[in-house]
């Protein structure tokens, strides 16, 4: 385990949670799949990721192995959000249009 978060904080694995840049520091997130984990399946956002959009998260492991072991997951995901709800929701529906049709230009340009 190592680093500090854009929040301040230290990171810790399965808790710690890296969003896009409109989603409020301090967030709480809620994944139902994972609520038979320790933490009861509740992350906070206390990180930023580059490539990360408002569509996406990226759960804090404490080994590359772990990260890569667990992979790319698609999961229902509630949040409490404090700030405009609406304004938020909407940005978070732009990132994951915008992600699908880059996805199909990229698919026609390397068939």
């Amino acid at each position: 385990m190592y680093g500090i978060t854009y929040s301040g904080t230290k990171v810790q694995p399965w808790r710690t949670v890296a969003a896009g840049p409109d989603i409020p520091i301090g967030t709480r997130v809620f994944i139902p799949e994972l609520s038979a984990m320790l933490n009861g399946g509740i992350f906070i956002v206390e990180d930023r990721g580059g490539a990360i959009s408002n569509a996406h998260l990226d759960i804090y492991m404490a080994s590359l192995k772990d990260a890569r072991n667990w992979g790319r997951q698609h999961l229902e995901v509630l949040m409490w959000l404090a700030g405009d709800f609406n304004e938020i929701l909407a940005k978070i529906d732009s990132d994951r249009r915008r992600r699908w049709r880059d996805r199909e230009a990229l698919a026609q340009l390397f068939p």
